[in-house]
């Protein structure tokens, strides 16, 4: 495992969000399964629709893991309340509404990604469960997420205990909503 600290967003100072969001925006393209936009426009709307929820109303609730040298490993952006912030994602995110019968229980979401080169390095482990821990700390009773059936990522997150599975096709897409009871 790489050293280094694990912060939110709103614990960095002006110049540091500065300097920390274009690196957090290549880790979000460099990850991103989508790789092609017709205009930068439309690359923009799409980091937009991802991310602007949370920089607009949860950033104590963007964790970020800061290597030794202040570089960016990986980020996670989480939402305490998905039934609440229902109204304000789903306008962006439309298959958003397909897991909307699960929030009672599993209330709070979140979304990891981490650069390529520091994959399989713990950062995405130690960003769940801080965000799992918090969230464990206001008592919030469950945490989601939402990926492909056939990411490699699924492992990863069954390996973290989010052992409840529902799978639902978005307009012919698969999905999988997978849960972890706190």
């Amino acid at each position: 495992m790489e050293h280094g600290q694990i912060v939110t967003w709103d614990q960095l100072s002006k110049e540091e969000q500065e300097r920390v969001l274009p690196l957090f925006r290549q880790v979000f393209f460099l990850t991103s399964s989508r790789k092609s936009f017709s205009s930068d426009e439309e690359r923009e709307k799409f980091w937009s629709s991802w991310t602007g929820y949370f920089f607009r109303n949860e950033p104590q609730h963007i964790y970020l893991a800061l290597a030794d040298d202040g570089q960016l490993c990986g980020y996670l952006t989480g939402c305490a309340d998905s039934e609440n912030a229902f109204p304000k994602i789903v306008g962006d995110i439309a298959s958003f509404a397909c897991f909307k019968d699960q929030f009672a229980d599993f209330p709070a979401h979140l979304h990891v990604n981490c650069h390529p080169s520091h994959q399989g390095k713990g950062w995405g482990r130690r960003l769940v469960e801080a965000f799992v821990g918090d969230m464990a700390k206001t008592g919030v009773r469950g945490v989601h997420l939402v990926t492909s059936p056939e990411e490699e990522n699924v492992h990863f997150y069954r390996r973290l205990n989010f052992s409840h599975q529902v799978g639902r096709h978005w307009k012919n897409y698969p999905l999988l909503f997978l849960g972890r009871r706190l």
